[in-house]
Formats: structure tokens, sequence, C-alpha cells
């Protein structure tokens, strides 16, 4: 009985979420997210933080000098 009626309310908000209009939401989650890296690189930027690029960035932009600057300064060093 309790298994029949949890398999309904499972099957009842599978229909609700299939039902929504997502691309809205989907666009405000982007949007967002594009105004807190912005509001992020402005304080960097007022602080004179160097920031990182995001990970999520296709390119490096070929600067490979960048890279030194992010990596870690602790553990062995890695000397050639």
């Amino acid at each position: 009985m309790v298994e029949e009626e949890r398999t309904r309310a499972a099957g009842r908000t599978r229909v609700a979420r299939d039902s929504m209009d997502m691309s809205e939401i989907e666009m405000q989650e982007a949007e967002q997210s594009a105004l807190e890296e912005m509001a992020l690189a402005d304080f960097a930027a007022a602080e004179g933080i160097e920031l990182a690029p995001p990970e999520s960035a296709p390119e490096s932009g070929g600067a490979g000098g960048e890279d030194q600057a992010t990596k870690g300064t602790m553990g062995p060093s890695e000397s050639a």
C-alpha cells in the first residue's frame, strides 16, 4: 500500500517536471552565473587580486606564463 502510493507520487513528480518549461530557468541560471563572474572580476580588480582563468574556458589564450602564477608553492619543486 505504501509502495503503491510512493510509486504514484513518483509518477506525478515526473509528469510535473516534464511539463515545466525549463528554458527560462536555465537562461536565468546562465545570467546569474555571468553576473557572479563579473562581480568577482570587479572585486578582484579593485583589490588588486589576479584571478586565474576559469576552468570552463575552452582556450587559455596561448599565454604560457600564466600557468606559473597559478601553480602552488608547496611540495617538492620540479627542477629540470
